[in-house]
């Protein structure tokens, strides 16, 4: 994805989630904010949507 885009990402549960650059992304889930930052090593965050 380039700067400015955003995408929407509907998915039977459970789902696992990687993010590159994670430094530079913002996600929210079920319309609140998500804290990547304790899912991150390095510049890649990591973790399951389960429910």
């Amino acid at each position: 994805m380039k700067a400015g885009e955003t995408t929407q990402i509907d998915s039977p549960l459970p789902v696992r989630v990687v993010v590159g650059r994670a430094q530079a992304v913002s996600v929210t889930l079920r319309g609140a904010a998500f804290d990547l930052k304790p899912h991150t090593q390095v510049a890649v965050a990591r973790f399951e949507v389960k429910e």
